[in-house]
Order: structure tokens, then C-alpha cells, then sequence
């Protein structure tokens, strides 16, 4: 199955179950919610739709994920595993219907493990979406998730979310430091563009909102605590992109308090939610 069409009420959705159960669209009564994903284009490099960050989120130094783990560098520019492994992959199609659909995948990739589920529901009061990840493996492994959306930008559009810190980065944009911050309130999304930046203590909640839609985030599970914003340069997208930890967190043991990626014990299990509202 190439893919999955999904609708209720004023939402629509299309999933790409070989292309890493990617988004290719996501609406909401004729407006894009998701940048559109361009017909036959690779859903891991185009600055559109959603994918899902499985076995972790955001960026690794080098390769590594703490003592005796390496990952496959997959951004050569900056030496850094990036997104997981899940989104290379496909996904098998469990269950389908007019309104929502679930998906799963077993990854054995040395020195990974494990078996990924996720959901997508559509009804009047917004979308619902779930992740499920369970170490498969004999030992215990540092396992998380997150999801990367990249909402369509709009002019005038501003963002909102609380928060309690923000990391700075260096030049591989991997954490060095901390500062403590509100979060964000009612800023322009153009005043920030450039910005690629990690916050903790996020309450789980966000809004952005333009003369056209207005949208708002709530998350739960291992997604309520840690956000990491992006504003492309010269892009018409913004990520507002729900994690279970924080960049690199095995390699910068002062900071990971912030968002830790716990080692899952052999048959346990990660999960997450998120569900997302429109008003016009």
C-alpha cells in the first residue's frame, strides 16, 4: 500500500506506509496544516510533511550514544546521527479505515532492537496521534521517540508555548549550556526565523496561529516535557517537534537531567500522544 487516505469531519490526512509512515498532507477544512509533501518526493529530505524520530530524537555527537554505542552518522556535514532509524524504513499497515489508521515496524539494526506501533485518528474535535516503542532486545538500550512536524507558515503567523529552559548550542547545533526561559508568547514567527533551538520544562502544550487557522498542540506521555523548535531560513514551514529528551543526551550527562534518554529494560515499553485542534 503506497497510501493511506484518512478523513473525518474537516480533517484529512495522507500517509505514506513504505516512506516511514511519513505524512504526506495533513488539512483542516481546505487549509494545510503540514506543508504538503510534493508528489515523489523522499519524505526524509523535503521541508514538508511529518515523519517520526524512532529509536531517537534530534541529534547525536559522532555517532554515539554513550558507552559502547555508535550509530550510523547519517548528516556528514556536522558528524552527527540525526531522527533516528525508523524513518528510513517502512511500516506495515495493521488496521485502516475511513478515519484512522494503524501502523507498525520491527527494526533489528544492531546494536537496536525493538518494534514501533503508531496511530492517527481523525474526528470533529482534531487529530490524535500515538506512539508505542518496546525494546525487543536482550539487553537494556537507550530507547525514546519524538515526531517532526513541518507545519505550513503563513504570513503573520506567531507561536506560542511555556517553557522553563533553553539550550544553548554550539556550531553542530548540540547542546553546551543552559538558560532559563518562559518559552515563547504570541512571537512572529518571522522575527525568529533561523531559530533551531531546544526547550525543557515545555508544559505540553503550544498554539500557532495566523488570519487563517488557528492550531494548538497538547502532548502527553514522554512527549510533555521536551519541545525543539525550527524555523527554517527562507522556508515556508516551522517545527514544533514533541521529544522524549533532549539533543544528545547520553553525551552531555550535565545537561540530560533536562530530558534524559533512559535505557528501556528488555519487553518495555515507551509511549506517547498528541493531539491537535483547528479553529478558523
Amino acid at each position: 500500500m503506497t497510501e493511506l487516505r484518512l478523513r473525518a469531519g474537516a480533517w484529512s490526512a495522507v500517509l505514506l506506509p513504505t516512506q516511514g509512515a511519513a505524512f504526506a498532507e495533513l488539512g483542516h477544512a481546505g487549509v494545510a496544516v503540514l506543508a504538503p509533501l510534493p508528489p515523489g518526493a523522499d519524505s526524509n529530505t523535503a521541508v514538508t510533511g511529518a515523519f517520526w524520530m524512532i529509536p531517537w530524537a534530534n541529534r547525536m555527537a559522532d555517532g554515539v550514544l554513550g558507552t559502547g554505542w555508535n550509530l550510523p552518522v547519517n548528516r556528514a556535514r556536522d558528524k552527527t546521527a540525526i531522527h533516528g532509524l525508523s524513518r528510513d524504513r517502512p511500516w506495515q499497515v495493521l488496521r485502516a479505515t475511513a478515519d484512522q489508521a494503524r501502523l507498525v515496524q520491527t527494526v533489528s539494526a544492531p546494536p537496536y532492537a525493538y518494534r514501533a506501533m503508531v496511530s492517527v485518528r481523525l474526528d470533529e474535535d482534531g487529530v490524535r496521534i500515538a506512539a508505542l516503542v518496546t525494546n525487543h532486545g536482550v539487553e537494556p538500550a537507550p530507547i525514546g521517540l519524538g515526531w517532526h512536524p513541518w507545519f505550513a507558515r503563513r504570513p503573520g503567523q506567531r507561536v506560542s508555548f511555556a517553557a522553563r529552559h533553553r539550550l544553548a548550542t554550539d556550531e553542530r547545533l548540540l547542546p553546551v549550556a543552559v538558560a532559563a526561559s518562559p518559552g515563547l508568547e504570541d512571537a512572529e514567527i518571522d522575527s525568529i526565523e533561523g531559530t533551531d533551538a531546544h526547550f525543557a520544562g515545555w508544559n505540553g502544550r503550544a498554539r500557532l496561529e495566523d488570519s487563517i487557522l488557528r492550531l494548538t498542540m497538547r502532548a502527553g506521555g514522554t512527549w510533555a516535557r521536551n519541545l525543539q523548535l525550527y524555523v527554517p531560513p527562507h522556508a515556508r514551514t516551522i517545527c514544533l517537534e514533541p521529544a522524549s529528551h533532549i539533543p544528545n543526551a547520553p553525551n552531555c550527562p550535565a545537561l540530560a537531567p533536562l530530558g534524559p534518554l533512559r535505557p528501556l529494560a528488555p519487553g518495555a515499553s515507551r509511549s506517547a500522544w498528541l493531539h491537535l485542534a483547528a479553529l478558523h
